[in-house]
């Protein structure tokens, strides 16, 4: 990370790296490790054939840039839209956030992920947000008991079980399976 500031405007005219974020209008550079590439690709591939299990499902990514506002453009490293919501082919960004988010702990991002990043998507009426925990195997879920509710009013944590969401019906995925990959 450095210190300079800089708007989402100002990143979005940068060559894409695919690792840089800007939170609170700084710069944070992700740094993935091999274990957090694994986990993001296992949940984005659960959630890919769900959605393509029957139409109307809306659609899964990996990255893509969010503009939630001038001081704040994330790379979710997995995301999820209701059907009607998914970006255009074309597009670069978004200016709000995905139905479902999901961070992966990276070492030098974590703190902003449980932190800025976690308030700035509730703030900015994210569905919900999971936060995986690497170091502790755990997934934090943070939601919403109805779209109404201005804040994140449901936290949950899932150290065992399945990970699943009353967005994506019958997805179920199994976090001991999640971290022992």
């Amino acid at each position: 990370m450095t210190n300079q500031l800089m708007t989402a405007d100002e990143l979005l005219a940068l060559p894409p790296d695919g690792r840089t974020e800007l939170v609170e209008g700084k710069l944070v550079v992700q740094d993935p490790s091999y274990r957090h590439n694994r986990i993001a690709g296992t949940l984005y591939r659960r959630f890919a054939a769900w959605t393509e299990e029957a139409p109307g499902r809306g659609e899964a990514g990996l990255g893509g840039n969010v503009r939630l506002d001038q001081a704040n453009l994330y790379c979710p490293d997995v995301w999820w839209v209701r059907d009607g919501r998914q970006p255009g082919v074309e597009d670069i960004y978004r200016d709000d956030p995905p139905d479902l988010v999901v961070e992966v702990r990276s070492p030098g991002t974590w703190r902003y992920d449980i932190g800025r990043k976690r308030d700035n998507y509730e703030r900015h009426d994210a569905g919900e947000l999971w936060l995986v925990d690497t170091a502790a195997n755990v997934v934090l879920g943070y939601r919403r008991s109805s779209p109404e509710v201005p804040k994140f009013d449901i936290e949950l944590e899932w150290a065992d079980g399945a990970l699943s969401t009353p967005m994506m019906a019958g997805l179920a995925v199994d976090v001991v399976e999640l971290f022992d990959r």
